[in-house]
């Protein structure tokens, strides 16, 4: 179906609606763009943690992030550049090799897992916790849904790798 569009000029523009994309191309893009957003978190996480120990000196500053510990900023920095990877991978998913596509389904099922994991170990505290917090906690439920949305992730990567997979001709 096209679209006219007609200017002061006399002469009309047409727009053609571009084809519509299948449902695997549009979990993939879902997941592009939500991997995307999981690399913005990273940063913001960061930066929000950078901007709170600002006390308007970069030595200090440098000194004050120093406490968290060079493990922490590299597991944080190490966070986001694997998210921002698997959005451009998941953004290219189709035109990648099938190792490539495969490689980015493991990735996405071992976040599923990493997440799921720490959820699990809320329900094993090392120490008795106060009763207000022994049965719900912010935490809880922020890593309640990372590993929902990981594990939705990794579905619809899963699911379009499998119904990508046009190389097998069959007996």
């Amino acid at each position: 179906m096209a679209l006219a569009c007609f200017l002061g000029t006399g002469k009309s523009l047409t727009f053609v609606r571009s084809p519509r994309m299948t449902q695997p191309q549009q979990h993939v893009r879902a997941t592009a763009i939500s991997f995307a957003i999981l690399c913005a978190m990273y940063v913001a996480i960061a930066g929000l943690l950078a901007n709170s120990r600002w006390l308007g000196s970069w030595p200090l500053l440098s000194k004050d992030l120093g406490r968290f510990g060079l493990g922490f900023w590299m597991s944080l920095g190490g966070l986001s550049l694997l998210n921002g990877v698997m959005s451009v991978v998941s953004f290219r998913f189709f035109a990648l090799s099938q190792r490539v596509r495969t490689a980015a389904v493991w990735v996405a099922v071992l976040f599923a897992l990493w997440r799921g994991v720490i959820l699990v170990s809320y329900f094993f505290p090392r120490r008795a916790l106060a009763p207000p917090f022994a049965s719900f906690s912010l935490g809880m439920v922020g890593d309640a849904l990372l590993a929902l949305g990981y594990s939705m992730c990794a579905y619809w990567l899963w699911s379009a790798a499998r119904t990508s997979n046009h190389r097998w001709s069959g007996p």
